[in-house]
């Protein structure tokens, strides 16, 4: 098992983790891949989408969350949207 690698934009950014819980909400990713404190809200109409995104440059990727030990879901950078 190879270790893990917190998900990079290809500007090389850390990305971030938004979540549209009835607003987006956007949190850090720490570097053992769980999700880490809230940063931003913003009003949103849709609901239970979720993606990464770059802070720097606005990129927007699919999020996977893969189960990795010691049985912790982490953060995995998917394709660009």
């Amino acid at each position: 098992m190879s270790k893990y690698e917190q998900p990079k934009c290809d500007c090389g950014t850390s990305l971030i983790f938004v979540a549209e819980e009835g607003r987006e909400v956007c949190y850090y990713i720490k570097k053992d891949g769980t999700k880490g404190r809230q940063i931003d809200v913003r009003s949103s109409a849709l609901c239970g989408a979720d993606w990464l995104e770059c802070p720097k440059c606005k990129n927007c990727y699919d999020t996977d969350m893969r189960l990795m030990p010691p049985n912790v879901d982490k953060f995995l950078r998917g394709e660009i949207r």
